[in-house]
């Protein structure tokens, strides 16, 4: 237990030290902000092969990241569509992986919910 409280104690010292305690390298965006410029690249099922986030001015966005190892966000494509099916053009969803195309190749050969998905998709997300 004091082990535990003199490595929390020593880390707090050195963040303090190094000032990064009182610096904002990520800034939450609030009512009213204006949405950074983020460029979406690598995109299927899109009218074109990339777009911009401002592309969805008006609209709520729901960005879903996911990846090949995660089948509970694969089996939620589905349910996805549905919503956006659902809220129409008051919504955009976009399904995000830094996965590469070609690494999802088994996916799209043989998992019905990507097969039959037909929601905007980033592929090689390198954004962060």
């Amino acid at each position: 237990m004091v082990k535990h409280i003199l490595i929390i104690a020593i880390s707090f010292f050195c963040f303090n030290i190094l000032g990064l305690a009182g610096q904002n390298r990520i800034r939450a965006l609030e009512i009213g902000s204006s949405v950074p410029t983020v460029v979406l690249n690598h995109m299927s099922n899109y009218k074109s092969n990339s777009a911009m986030l401002s592309d969805f001015r008006g609209k709520i966005v729901i960005i879903d990241f996911w990846n090949k190892y995660c089948s509970a966000c694969i089996s939620a494509f589905p349910k996805m569509e549905k919503l956006q099916q659902h809220f129409g053009d008051r919504i955009q969803i976009l399904l995000v992986t830094f996965n590469k195309r070609d690494e999802l190749s088994h996916l799209f050969k043989n998992s019905p919910n990507v097969i039959n998905n037909k929601l905007p998709m980033v592929f090689e997300d390198s954004t962060y």
